[in-house]
């Protein structure tokens, strides 16, 4: 287990990617300065938490998380740096498929990314809080084992429509 829960850490010595026994990952500052997506991608043994706080998304596919076969739960933090989110990094940072919980904090853009809806099926707890930008959800209401759902400070967000289940939005194609 690895808790890198400082304020003042932001420099790591190189090799973390190294240490692949690692089962716990806590307060990871991915960022140009800080590591780099690249020190997650040979991590595959994780399974209890992880903790990410985003500061560059510059490479996101390189972390391969979609490849933690044993992770359970985690945050995506985003900073204020990344405003200018890139959709290609966005949907580049497909979670693991065995993923319990997930949650979203300070997300920048204002759609979610579509394996929100794809690959999330054994996601049981899902908690979006300070996506000020968000105007729509994703059609969460399709995820099979979803248990718990949470939204806090969805500020932009004006409502939550047909499509959020999964269903049409217009009435009479439900024949």
């Amino acid at each position: 287990s690895l808790n890198l829960n400082t304020f003042r850490l932001y420099e790591f010595p190189q090799g973390l990617e190294k240490m692949t026994w690692l089962r716990t990952l806590t307060n990871v500052k991915i960022g140009t300065v800080y590591f780099n997506w690249s020190s997650l991608k040979n991590l595959n043994q994780l399974q209890e938490f992880m903790h990410i706080q985003i500061f560059d998304m510059v490479g996101t596919a390189n972390a391969k998380l979609e490849e933690k076969q044993h992770l359970k739960n985690m945050i995506l933090e985003f900073s204020m740096s990344c405003s200018g989110l890139d959709i290609d990094e966005r949907e580049s940072l497909i979670p693991p498929p065995n993923l319990k919980k997930l949650t979203i904090r300070k997300y920048p853009g204002y759609l979610f990314p579509n394996w929100m809806e794809t690959a999330l099926n054994n996601l049981r707890v899902l908690h979006i809080i300070e996506a000020y930008d968000v105007l729509s959800l994703p059609a969460l209401g399709k995820l099979p084992a979803l248990e718990e759902l949470k939204f806090v400070e969805l500020q932009s967000l004006a409502y939550i429509g047909r499509e959020f289940l999964g269903l049409p939005e217009n009435i009479d194609s439900l024949g």
